[in-house]
């Protein structure tokens, strides 16, 4: 992609591709979110490189057109995780083999609701800024959050 190709770009409106989804955010403050993703999520866009920079969209209001701008930093729990590393830990004592992940051709010896379970992670990024529409339609970034929400 060249220059002007990238910066004619509607990245609220390119962002929102579906097959580019990776997660849902679970914790957000003014500088970090946490998103939860999953393994059938990253094989669909070949991986989350740690330092890369992703877009959050907020679709709780009509007429809101922005974008969080996130950089992934590292893994970070789930509230779930005790739970799921028990789980792993009884199937490993019992010498089965979990191989293979949800959403992939390859089979293995879970059933597919476990494996489901198991796919499930927990992502860290910082938070970058936000991309925003102006009232002219206009794209312009600014290098903090004004709010945030809960839900």
């Amino acid at each position: 992609m060249n220059l002007n190709a990238a910066l004619s770009t509607d990245l609220l409106k390119e962002g929102r591709n579906k097959e580019q989804f990776v997660g849902r955010p679970f914790y957000l403050s003014y500088d970090i979110a946490r998103l939860l993703v999953c393994d059938a999520w990253k094989a669909q866009v070949k991986g989350i490189p740690a330092g890369c920079f992703l877009l959050a969209f907020y679709d709780g209001e009509d007429g809101v057109e922005e974008a969080v701008l996130l950089r992934a930093l590292s893994q970070t729990k789930l509230p779930t995780d005790n739970d799921v590393i028990s789980s792993m830990i009884e199937y490993y004592k019992d010498n089965l083999d979990i191989s293979g992940r949800a959403g992939s051709l390859k089979g293995g010896k879970l059933d597919e609701f476990t494996r489901y379970e198991f796919s499930f992670s927990g992502l860290e990024c910082r938070v970058l800024g936000v991309f925003y529409r102006t009232q002219k339609g206009n794209i312009e970034f600014g290098a903090d959050l004004e709010n945030f929400y809960a839900a």
